[in-house]
């Protein structure tokens, strides 16, 4: 007779930390050994969501096989409470194009199951600039880089390389540029910090991320010292 596997849940428990938050922390046995995988903070999250970071791991270990049929949305989430970037400004841009565009397609499929070809031509149907459509390639492949990473899709040549976008450095319409009297118009409506920022958007040309990205530099700092200082230079 075959003795029948026993699935491996492990348990979750809070671990104190010299300094910072409590952190919580999963920890299994496997035939050679014992585990302790740290999920995060306790304010980062609580404790059934540090059961649901368990899963993808779970699979792996249960049954190593498995590890393919494991949805994207569960990569994605992994994504979000582990490898997001700090950055505000990039955490942002990353989480609009993931829960605008890619969570709401891909996450019921199978990581096996998105395919360079599927995603290719759902990207060329998407209503957006091709530069737009350029970061949401970018923002997939480096899903799939993360995904091979925790090793839940075999090691390899990253699908996303064959997706092929077209015109990502092209505009899809002419803008829209205001005149002198419209900006007047708007910038009496508008209240601080989004006047001040409109003014630097004008005189200096920057781009919006790095518009916002000062602001919030700004506001960290306190007052206007930091935009007087860095971007007007000191005038």
């Amino acid at each position: 007779m075959f003795e029948r596997k026993r699935y491996q849940f492990g348990y979750v428990r809070q671990k104190p930390r010299k300094t910072g938050p409590h952190v919580w922390v999963w920890e299994y046995r496997d035939r050679s050994s014992s585990h302790s995988v740290i999920l995060g903070t306790v304010e980062e999250m609580s404790e059934v969501e540090a059961w649901k970071a368990t899963e993808s791991r779970r699979l792996i270990i249960n049954d190593p096989q498995s590890a393919d049929q494991t949805s994207f949305g569960a990569v994605i989430d992994r994504y979000i409470r582990e490898a997001l970037p700090e950055r505000e400004v990039t955490r942002s841009r990353y989480l609009s194009w993931i829960n605008c565009h890619i969570k709401p397609k891909w996450r019921d499929n199978p990581i096996a199951e998105v395919k360079p070809l599927a995603v290719e031509l759902w990207i060329r149907d998407l209503k957006l600039a091709g530069r737009s459509k350029g970061h949401i390639r970018d923002m997939m492949h480096l899903l799939f880089n993360w995904a091979m990473r925790w090793e839940l899709t075999p090691i390899d040549r990253n699908p996303m390389s064959l997706v092929r976008v077209k015109g990502s450095s092209k505009r899809t319409k002419i803008p829209r540029i205001l005149t002198i009297k419209e900006f007047n118009l708007l910038l009496e409506r508008l209240k601080e910090p989004y006047r001040t920022m409109a003014l630097v958007a004008l005189f200096l040309g920057p781009r919006v991320s790095e518009v916002v990205g000062t602001e919030m530099e700004r506001c960290r700092l306190g007052g206007f010292e930091y935009l007087n200082r860095s971007v007007l230079g000191g005038r």
